[in-house]
């Protein structure tokens, strides 16, 4: 069987929407059909493949550990964020300390790090009254 390599693309991006859709939790269900209407038009979702050679991110607690320290609101890992019951990122932890104490903050880190699930998940903390 020949490969069909444009039919592998397609499939590619097909999955990559359904990953996208199962990884972001939205308490609003407005901001959640904004999302998946942007994401059916969206003509442009995976731009690549690209190789890394970039090693792994430090590893922080999990969100459960961050509860029972008395670090997080104990309802927090009920939302059921995209990290699942793994580990966070250390950055993701600090990230979450520093914007839960009320200072502003930047994220650099490299691509897949999970920034915009510390942005999201911060931001769901704090204007939904779970910090």
């Amino acid at each position: 069987m020949t490969p069909n390599i444009p039919q592998a693309v397609r499939d590619l991006i097909a999955e990559y929407r359904s990953f996208l859709r199962t990884s972001y939790r939205f308490l609003d269900p407005q901001l959640r059909q904004q999302f998946e209407a942007h994401l059916e038009r969206a003509d442009v979702v995976v731009k690549g493949p690209y190789v890394t050679l970039a090693r792994g991110f430090a590893v922080g607690p999990t969100l459960e550990e961050l509860v029972r320290r008395g670090k997080a609101h104990p309802k927090l890992p009920k939302a059921r964020w995209p990290f699942g019951e793994g580990p966070l990122f250390a950055h993701q932890e600090q990230a979450f300390r520093i914007g839960r104490a009320g200072r502003s903050f930047v994220i650099t880190s490299g691509t897949g790090s999970g920034k915009t699930e510390a942005f999201l998940g911060l931001h769901a903390c704090l204007f939904h009254g779970i910090h």
